[in-house]
């Protein structure tokens, strides 16, 4: 269930960078999002990855805490799978 009001989101959108760990972090779901390949590490890559992320995780404010909104990350995953996956068995089919 979503919350009735938003928690606050952080000015920086509530997407870290780790250099320890060579990974974002969303504050709002608590994901780590690892950038394996070097060249995904320059700056210039790492503020455009950043902005996408930002984007991505917009909807784990909308919960109470970050519990509800790993679970729910969890499940539009999930929907979204299931729905790219019955796209592929209709085009395998011939459209029907």
């Amino acid at each position: 269930m979503k919350a009735a009001a938003k928690r606050e989101r952080p000015a920086d959108g509530g997407v870290v960078w780790h250099e320890e760990w060579n990974a974002f972090e969303c504050y709002g779901c608590g994901e780590f999002e690892e950038i394996r390949k070097p060249r995904d590490r320059a700056p210039d890559r790492l503020e455009e990855l950043k902005e996408l992320l930002v984007i991505d995780h917009t909807e784990c404010w909308e919960f109470d805490d970050p519990e509800m909104a790993k679970n729910a990350r969890r499940y539009r995953k999930a929907a979204k799978l299931q729905k790219n996956l019955a796209a592929q068995r209709v085009s395998w089919r011939g459209g029907a």
